[in-house]
């Protein structure tokens, strides 16, 4: 996972459905938790390929919901 400063998010790469699982399960509780602490915004999952995700605060997504989108 890769932290990216501005919106807070994480970025999340892995090579096989079972790793992006774990990885995108792993970001989405550190995402929650610092958007819950801070009341932000919600979460936005982003599916960038096959291989790629961001889980990211948006201030767009109301807190509480997470939405996810494909690119």
């Amino acid at each position: 996972m890769t932290f990216i400063e501005q919106p807070f998010a994480l970025e999340v790469t892995a090579d096989n459905a079972a790793e992006i699982e774990q990885r995108l399960c792993e970001a989405f509780d550190a995402v929650l938790e610092h958007a819950l602490e801070r009341g932000e915004g919600g979460i936005l999952v982003t599916q960038h390929g096959h291989s790629r995700y961001t889980v990211a605060i948006r201030a767009e997504v109301p807190l509480g919901l997470t939405i996810e989108r494909q690119l």
